[in-house]
Parts: structure tokens; sequence; C-alpha cells
């Protein structure tokens, strides 16, 4: 009986380990949920609320609403990709004509153009680029996906 419990014990701590060691590696990838208020970033990382704006539920072009909440300037990419509310479509690239610059505490509507008519909604998500204390990121937004941010890598 005692190696019964022994094992249970063992087993219990083995499935704790490796869930806490996969919650450390997806949180040392990606950027924090960014979608709610800053409580004070002093690491010199990213630190911003976005979200999408759209017109109407089918249109050719898609607004990234950006609050820079950190301590350094942001540069957003004029290039992006857009995938539709379907999620089964594809995924479209998008340009803003022009990047953007958002200084520590500053909001900017940012409008992308895409090639054609897509479905908007709440399952539709923009990437983006964006440079932040010399470091470019990946940036992800979308209403039910949430705001993320990535290392860039090659």
């Amino acid at each position: 009986m005692k190696m019964r419990i022994a094992g249970l014990c063992l087993i219990l701590l083995i499935l704790a380990a490796a869930g806490l060691t996969a919650y450390g590696l997806e949180n040392g990838a990606a950027g924090r949920d960014q979608t709610h208020p800053s409580s004070g970033n002093t690491s010199g990382k990213p630190d911003f609320i976005a979200r999408l704006q759209f017109d109407a539920a089918m249109d050719d072009h898609v607004k990234l609403l950006l609050t820079n909440q950190g301590h350094k300037t942001m540069q957003i990419a004029a290039d992006a990709r857009y995938m539709d509310h379907l999620g089964t479509a594809g995924s479209w690239g998008c340009s803003a004509g022009s990047e953007q610059t958002i200084k520590p505490g500053q909001t900017v509507s940012m409008e992308f153009h895409i090639s054609k008519i897509v479905a908007h909604g709440n399952r539709s998500i923009l990437a983006f680029f964006f440079q932040y204390d010399g470091t470019w990121y990946l940036g992800k937004v979308g209403d039910d996906n949430g705001t993320e941010y990535f290392l860039q890598h090659n």
C-alpha cells in the first residue's frame, strides 16, 4: 500500500512539474496578455493595449487602435497580415501606407487596407510587426484571441 501511495505521489509531482515548466515556457516566449491596463511596467519590454475597429461586417480595411503604455517609443511597420472572421479563408497581406511612431502614453489609429473585401468580427486577427527599444516583435490582436507579442525570428 505504501508503494502505491508513493508511486501516486511521484506521478502527481511529475505532472505538476511538467505543467509549471510548460507554463513558464509559454510565458517566457510571449508577452503577457495586453488587454488590461499596465501595472507600471519598468522591465523595458513592450507594454500596450490594442484592439481592432471595423466600419462594417465586410470591408477592405481594418483599423488598429493601439495605446503605448511602455516607457519607450514604438514603431509600427506599415505591412501586416489579416485573418478574417471566418478563419477558413486564409490570410491576406495588408498595408497602412506608412509606418507609425507611437510615443509613450500616446494612442493612435492605424488603418490597414486589404486587397479584397473580407469578413470582420470577434475572431478576426491582425498580425503586425513593431519595434520597441531596438528590438522587433510580432504583435497579434483580435477580440476573441486577445493581444500578445512575440520576439521576431527569421
